[in-house]
């Protein structure tokens, strides 16, 4: 059964795939003064998904510019691994550097190493370059992502007006209402 995960989230696995990809959501956002946060689920689900949509060990990050009314970013690391993102961190985007990188050669192998995994082809290890000016990153080590652009109102925004292409309301504003 097709649900909003599965349909706007599909893994990509493929480097040269991912590095694309990587490209294209770094142009998008560069500068653009956004914050990120791991979206955490409780009993219910995170704020992007209600966890049965939550596929295993997917590690979710949201990406917005105040998360008081909506979220404009879903990046999903699925099959991840291992991370270094605190639950309770949000940092801002990077002015100076990519904001989300794909880490290759020697460096991926010592990022391996230290976190105690063998050289697997089918791990990515990816990173965010934290805050305005600084060298700080979080790494995700997982088998894919997934990269969705598009508003997700965190109010029922469409009883104000209809809902243009690539955005929704999230799954749990009509669920409180009830």
């Amino acid at each position: 059964m097709e649900n909003d995960f599965t349909k706007l989230h599909q893994c990509i696995a493929d480097t040269e795939t991912i590095i694309q990809t990587l490209n294209s959501f770094n142009e998008t956002v560069h500068s653009a003064g956004m914050y990120f946060r791991l979206d955490v689920p409780d009993e219910d689900g995170g704020i992007a998904y209600p966890n049965n949509e939550i596929p295993d060990k997917a590690v979710i990050v949201i990406g917005s510019f105040d998360f008081s009314y909506y979220h404009q970013i879903e990046i999903v690391f699925f099959e991840a691994i291992t991370h270094t993102i605190s639950s309770e961190s949000i940092w801002a985007d990077h002015w100076d550097k990519e904001q989300l990188t794909l880490i290759q050669g020697t460096s991926r192998y010592e990022i391996l190493t230290k976190h105690q995994l063998s050289d697997d082809d089918t791990l990515h290890v990816f990173s965010f370059n934290i805050g305005s000016f600084g060298d700080e990153q979080y790494y995700i080590i997982a088998k894919g992502i997934s990269i969705k652009l598009g508003i997700v109102f965190h109010y029922d925004r469409a009883q104000q007006e209809p809902l243009k292409p690539d955005e929704r309301v999230a799954y749990w504003v009509h669920q409180s209402s009830k």
